[in-house]
């Protein structure tokens, strides 16, 4: 009587994943809003920016009724509650951070920040 053999074979893959690295510096652009809703749209009333080349925070432009405002704040570190858990970012420790989360900071007045656009420096 003849054996019969089985042999599982386990067939090794191998997975390549490719990273595309994007090294292009980036600007980070934030809006600053005057809040008027619900009786008429937000107003935009400045932009500042900052930027991987110089490692700076600089302003785009400014309404000057709230340039001292933004001024002010530009000099300051933020903070910011992420669910339960207060968050605090130093402006000058981690500049770029800083404006990445300026949108969850509460301004306390009418005036709020919008998420930061992205877009290649250009220079």
């Amino acid at each position: 009587m003849a054996k019969k053999i089985t042999k599982n074979i386990t067939k090794k893959e191998t997975i390549v994943k490719e990273e595309i690295v994007d090294n292009t510096p980036k600007k980070y652009y934030v809006d600053f809003y005057f809040k008027r809703e619900p009786a008429e749209k937000d107003k935009i009333i400045g932009t500042i920016f900052y930027s991987d080349t110089t490692e700076k925070i600089d302003i785009e432009w400014l309404e000057p009724s709230w340039s001292s405002e933004i001024e002010q704040l530009m000099m300051g570190d933020i903070m910011f509650m992420d669910g339960l858990k207060q968050v605090f970012v130093s402006r000058y420790e981690d500049r770029k951070n800083w404006i990445l989360n300026l949108h969850k900071y509460d301004f306390k007045t009418v005036l709020y920040a919008g998420e930061a656009r992205i877009d290649n420096e250009t220079e």
